[in-house]
């Protein structure tokens, strides 16, 4: 079960098994730290509004560049600008300065209806006949790796809630009377929902662990909004690298197909 990875010694070959898959798809986790730190400026309330927006181009650009989030968009998607205002004016009780995270999200719960309504306003990030499941994961992730874990078709999809731990995902989800696929913003917040009930499992020692791992894998990189203090409250980076990890661990010959 997927929730043994998140038991300790487990989640440590976890975390292994991710950076050797991270290496192999060319996925920098100095990357990551540097978009954190430019996402930490860009929904930074207290900071002059200029310098936000301008932190958030440089998260977006390369979203839309490197991470391919627009591909195939026959009609269209927002700009920058856009994603911006709507993430930073209209998400308000799930930003990464509120309380939630995945470690507090339960079902049902007042706090998991405000997140349907959130998702549902951005439906519109990439006009599609579908929900833009994956735009949207990446973008709220981006601004809040508290609360909303990254997800992806070929992946996490693929390889973890339909792939090793299907059974698992399905289960929980049959459990609560929720549809394992949605439909349309419900499979994010369902994947959220699945994704904060294994947190809540997790021991006691995993972010601690987890800090520390991930500032061997960018030491030396720069931190210049001190991205590295905090690192131990993103429970939803945490959730994608070990359950990443624990797919790669299970089926170590999947990556290579």
């Amino acid at each position: 079960m997927l929730v043994d990875y998140f038991k300790d010694p487990l989640y440590k070959d976890a975390l292994a098994g991710y950076a050797k898959f991270a290496r192999e798809r060319d996925w920098g986790i100095d990357n990551k730290l540097e978009l954190y730190n430019w996402a930490k400026v860009a929904f930074d309330s207290s900071l002059p509004e200029r310098n936000r927006r301008e932190a958030f181009y440089i998260v977006y650009d390369n979203l839309k560049g490197n991470r391919q989030v627009f591909r195939n968009a026959r009609w269209g998607y927002w700009t920058g600008d856009e994603t911006f205002e709507v993430l930073d004016r209209e998400c308000q009780g799930c930003s990464r300065q509120d309380s939630l995270s995945l470690l507090t999200l339960q079902h049902p719960s007042q706090e998991s209806d405000i997140l349907l309504a959130i998702l549902n306003k951005l439906r519109n990030l990439k006009p599609a006949r579908g929900y833009p499941w994956m735009p949207v994961a990446k973008f709220t992730h981006f601004f809040n790796p508290k609360l909303f874990p990254i997800y992806d078709n070929e992946v996490i999809w693929k390889m973890v809630m339909d792939g090793v731990f299907r059974d698992d995902y399905r289960s929980w989800c049959h459990s609560k009377n929720l549809n394992p696929i949605g439909p349309g913003e419900r499979f994010n917040l369902n994947y959220m929902l699945w994704a904060g009930h294994i947190i809540h499992q997790a021991d006691n020692g995993l972010m601690g662990y987890f800090r520390e791992w991930f500032k061997s894998q960018v030491a030396g990189r720069p931190d210049s909004h001190n991205v590295l203090v905090e690192i131990q409250t993103y429970y939803a980076t945490v959730f994608e690298f070990v359950a990443i990890g624990a797919a790669n661990l299970e089926l170590p010959d999947l990556s290579k197909h």
